[in-house]
């Protein structure tokens, strides 16, 4: 295990413990990846790097084999799911904010980039020692499921191809 997801669940706990002891509302919102127009030019994830890439025509280069899972959700959408769990969700209550529509691995979004948002670029594989050493994150499989969400009628429909699309036009449009 790491700390990263460690931290959230203190977090989560410290929420419902002071919900309980002293009667403060508290909802937990779980949060995909988010990102599209108005994500800044040199966010370091890797979406961002799959962005550059399409924009300025260069492979995109993998350093894994890519089969790490990822689940993510568009700007807008994403603050309407906190608005919606703010306004209609229960307390105490964790909801995921995801588009299920929009989860996929590193490899299968690396080659949606190169092959439907440029056209023009490949995916390359590096294949040396890096790949077996332990110098990533672990690999991830999961799906986050947002049916209790969509319950409270939330309904996010931006995928992740159109994601991309307003995301590299907002990047295009702010010189």
């Amino acid at each position: 295990m790491t700390c990263y997801p460690e931290s959230k669940r203190l977090c989560e706990t410290l929420c419902i413990s002071y919900m309980k002891q002293y009667g403060v509302p508290v909802k937990i919102a779980r949060l995909a990846q988010t990102f599209g127009a108005g994500t800044p030019k040199d966010d370091t994830r890797v979406f961002a790097q799959f962005a550059r890439s399409a924009i300025n025509q260069n492979d995109i280069l993998l350093r894994t084999d890519g089969s790490s899972r990822g689940n993510y959700c568009y700007l807008s959408e994403t603050i309407s799911g906190l608005l919606y769990i703010m306004l209609n969700g229960i307390n105490g209550e964790v909801y995921n904010v995801a588009n299920p529509s929009a989860s996929c691995t590193i490899l299968e979004m690396a080659e949606m980039v190169a092959n439907d948002i440029s056209g023009n670029i490949r995916v390359v594989i590096e294949d040396n020692n890096l790949l077996k050493s332990s110098i990533y994150a672990p690999k991830t499989g999961h799906r986050l499921i947002a049916d209790k969400l969509k319950s409270l009628g939330w309904d996010p429909k931006i995928g992740i191809k159109e994601m991309y699309e307003r995301l590299i036009e907002d990047w295009r449009e702010t010189v």
